[in-house]
């Protein structure tokens, strides 16, 4: 939807529209848009910089077994929603061994959390530590319990992995 400049009016914290006799009022603190607002302001959404690992991933975790082997699986996501060299990265700022998981441990994942009711995973992709090629890794999505080919560039979920 674009409007007419002329009927557009900034303020500090939002946007306010005259459209015709009706009067539309977008508060960024509602949605989560950083509107270049005054730092400071009692008023205004301070967002949360998503871009770093959060610094606690997980107290505990929950334990998994792949091929013999005792897994800790993070108690949630990473924040947002990453390509797989930042998918990397992130798991490689947290220490303490954390990383992607590989497909294996994604099924393990899949079988000995989700179908169990645990892990609150999202229903869509996570990133597998796998390369398919040089544009392409592996993603399982849980939805279907399918793997394919993902373009690296794509944002999609990160649940990191380590071995304790």
């Amino acid at each position: 939807m674009k409007f007419n400049r002329y009927h557009q009016t900034r303020l500090n914290c939002g946007y306010v529209w005259i459209i015709g006799a009706f009067i539309l009022l977008i508060s960024p603190a509602l949605y989560g848009f950083d509107l270049n607002h005054n730092v400071g302001s009692p008023y205004c959404y301070e967002p949360k910089n998503d871009s770093s690992p959060i610094d606690t991933l997980t107290k505990f975790g929950f334990t998994i077994q792949v091929n013999g082997q005792n897994i800790v699986v993070a108690d949630e996501d990473l924040p947002t929603r990453v390509d797989w060299k930042e998918a990397q990265t992130m798991c490689g700022q947290l220490g303490n061994g954390w990383r992607l998981p590989s497909n294996d441990e994604l099924d393990a994942m899949y079988n000995q959390l989700h179908l169990q009711g645990q892990g609150n995973f999202y229903p869509l992709g996570y990133w597998s530590n796998q390369e398919v090629d040089a544009t392409n890794a592996w993603a399982m999505y849980f939805l279907s319990r399918e793997k394919h080919p993902t373009r690296k560039l794509m944002p999609i979920k990160v649940r990191p992995v380590r071995t304790p």
